[in-house]
């Protein structure tokens, strides 16, 4: 359904040098998932005419009267009202077609069914031709509804499971923060998925898949290599200008940074001169394991110099840890 047929031209002044693009948005998990759905940003969506509307307004039952008189703060606004339109109905969206005029600057933006299209060009494709668009009013900035179609060939899905759709599915700060932990004690995902599940009351409530566990893993695991290289990167710069600064480091069987070791020039001098009491951390306490590596790397940067007292918070196992290493 149109509504207007001149509003584009007469209210927004569109003209000949207008131009159409199109997004090619072939990949529905190209989503940002930490917002799709959220409704506390559809507080801006508006009613043309300040007409009200009942607070218990049921986006499942939607006529094209309440659709005519919807407005939008801004563009994002009104994709995120489709997109929970969307989830509540049983399908995704995705992004289409964008008119824009000479200046760049966007007029019209299409949201279409993630169904539509051609089946050769993608599997999930079945030619619906569900869509929404939206075109800026340029005296108030708002964005109307122009154009609109609510029917779909394809299945839509109940709710418990149109959630589970990549479009619909989001992970916040607190999965994310939770997940990691889980990791650093060895849980695996199925495990993590399961305890999501316990928490939440139920898989179809967690807004995620296993499998989006498993690629939050793989980007956690891409992200802490970039910073061990950085580091590593920022240690051997400095050695490029202080040619005796001691650097070493070791890497486990994923070639995870494992453990790092380094001392300037300035701190060798210092323990040359004054090195007779080396103190640990009273936390290193915690790490044990990697003190053998510490007191060796020690050494060898130290050009051998024991020092003649140690001091630790009294932790049997890293003193004996400390004698094996240093016997004298």
């Amino acid at each position: 359904m149109e509504s207007s047929d001149n509003f584009c031209s007469s209210i927004n002044g569109d003209h000949e040098d207008d131009v159409i693009e199109v997004y090619d948005d072939d990949d529905d998990d190209d989503v940002d998932h930490n917002r799709v759905g959220d409704s506390d940003d559809l507080d801006n969506v508006g009613l043309e005419h300040e007409e009200e509307v009942d607070s218990e307004f049921d986006m499942g039952k939607m006529t094209v009267e309440d659709v005519s008189r919807l407005d939008f703060c801004d563009l994002e606004i009104a994709y995120l009202f489709y997109c929970w339109y969307a989830k509540i109905i049983g399908f995704s969206v995705r992004k289409s077609h964008i008119l824009r005029n000479t200046c760049r600057e966007t007029l019209q933006q299409t949201f279409v069914c993630s169904c539509v299209g051609s089946a050769e060009k993608k599997k999930s494709r079945c030619g619906c031709e569900a869509m929404f668009r939206v075109h800026v009013h340029f005296s108030t900035g708002r964005w109307y509804v122009t154009c609109w179609n609510f029917e779909h060939n394809n299945l839509l899905l109940d709710l418990k499971l149109s959630s589970l759709l990549p479009a619909h599915r989001k992970m916040s700060a607190t999965n994310i923060m939770q997940i990691e932990n889980y990791r650093k004690v060895g849980i695996r995902p199925l495990h993590m998925y399961v305890a999501f599940a316990n928490h939440y009351g139920g898989y179809d409530k967690v807004g995620f898949i296993r499998k989006d566990i498993y690629n939050q893993e793989v980007h956690m695991r891409k992200q802490h290599t970039s910073y061990a290289s950085g580091a590593l990167k920022y240690l051997h710069d400095l050695r490029t200008k202080d040619p005796m600064m001691y650097v070493s480091c070791t890497a486990d069987e994923g070639s995870r940074l494992q453990r790092l070791f380094w001392c300037d020039a300035e701190r060798q001098l210092l323990y040359e001169v004054f090195g007779d009491v080396l103190t640990f951390d009273a936390t290193y306490k915690k790490n044990k394991y990697f003190c053998p590596f510490l007191l060796e790397q020690f050494l060898e940067a130290m050009k051998g110099k024991t020092p003649c007292s140690i001091i630790i918070d009294g932790n049997l196992a890293m003193r004996n840890v400390i004698t094996r290493a240093i016997p004298s």
